[in-house]
């Protein structure tokens, strides 16, 4: 697997997020972080999206991400991740806003995290802007995932 490559699918729960967490605590156990973060989509050329997340909780940390859908599917896409210093966080909305104008979308996602092996995480969560509750493997191989 490439540095920067992004191996995930993603599912609807029919459960409310509550459920469903329990129902993943069930099979794998506590969770090994719980947080939230508000995330800000820009539709720029050559790429699926621009996003900027800020991580509220725990880690309050601020990540640039670019993803590519470059195989006809999201399963194994391009991904590239910039950490960002929290005391760069206004100068890169502001690139960001003067480069791509206004974001397209804004949310703020709740999420929760288990660890399936050493190899794959499973999250739940959910967005401010939906009524879903989603839930996300990722893990090292397309076969992992499909597991």
């Amino acid at each position: 697997m490439s540095k920067y490559r992004e191996i995930e699918q993603k599912f609807i729960s029919k459960l409310s997020y509550v459920l469903t967490c329990k129902v993943l605590y069930g099979f794998f156990g506590d969770a090994f972080q719980r947080g939230a973060s508000n995330d800000w989509y820009w539709p720029a050329p050559e790429c699926d999206f621009v996003r900027l997340r800020q991580n509220t909780a725990p880690t309050y940390t601020l990540t640039l991400t670019t993803k590519v859908t470059d195989k006809g599917t999201t399963l194994d896409r391009k991904e590239v991740n910039v950490d960002i210093s929290p005391a760069q966080a206004n100068e890169t909305r502001a690139f960001l806003k003067t480069s791509l104008g206004e974001p397209e979308l804004k949310f703020k996602q709740t999420y929760t995290l288990f660890r399936a092996d050493e190899d794959t995480v499973v999250s739940a969560y959910v967005l401010s802007n939906s009524k879903d509750v989603f839930i996300e493997i990722e893990a090292k191989t397309a076969t992992l995932v499909k597991k």
